[in-house]
């Protein structure tokens, strides 16, 4: 549980605090949605963690190690062109040359993407561990005597990073959008910012996980 106060306030802000509040300025939702929006992205985040200490304890560390370092070109290429995929839905939201139908569906993608995109952008953010998430990760599945025991502190872990300042940024991300949305052009420029930083970020995941592959 400490460990994972830690790592919720240190480096899962830093990995997971762009891409989801970049996200939550964008879509301009309430506080309430936000907080689910938040919910969603941690609870799916937290499903990949009970995943990895089960795969651990299962398979053993080295193992699981070895696996993750040969899918991790595919998982990058994927992950960083699924998010592309959401910074160009944001940004074609406020295209002035968009009506008609083609309207309508980024209307409706929008709307759809209030539960799909959180839910993989949390999945997204779990199969990319950092170092010191795997060390945790790793102690769980080595002093688990069972695999429910392993799942009940992989699930201790996950949910202690919860606790994050993530929120509050969250909260404020959301609360400057829905002032700037008095002022549509300045809300639209916020919003089309928002979409490139997602991205730049799904790119530069597509090209690290171009960089790995092997070329004979």
């Amino acid at each position: 549980f400490l460990s994972g106060l830690l790592l919720g306030s240190g480096p899962c802000l830093a990995t997971c605090g762009p891409v989801l509040i970049s996200y939550v300025a964008a879509v301009n939702r309430n506080t309430k949605e936000n907080i689910l929006v938040w919910f969603i992205f941690s609870l799916s985040r937290i499903f990949t963690y009970l995943i990895l200490g089960l795969a651990i304890f299962l398979l053993g560390e080295l193992l699981v190690r070895q696996n993750l370092v040969n899918i991790a070109q595919y998982i990058y290429i994927g992950a960083g062109a699924i998010i592309v995929l959401i910074g160009l839905v944001i940004i074609l939201k406020n295209h002035a040359m968009q009506h008609g139908p083609c309207r309508n569906l980024l209307d409706r993608l929008i709307s759809y993407s209030f539960k799909i995109h959180p839910f993989t952008l949390g999945l997204i953010m779990g199969m990319m561990p950092c170092a010191p998430l795997l060390a945790v990760l790793s102690y769980v599945g080595l002093i688990s005597t069972s695999w429910h025991e392993c799942i009940f502190y992989s699930a201790v872990f996950g949910l202690a990073t919860l606790i994050s300042p993530l929120i509050l940024l969250i909260l404020a991300a959301g609360f400057i959008s829905r002032i700037l949305q008095n002022k549509p052009k300045i809300y639209r420029i916020l919003r089309i910012f928002c979409g490139l930083i997602i991205i730049l970020l799904g790119l530069e995941l597509f090209f690290r996980g171009l960089s790995r592959v092997t070329i004979f």
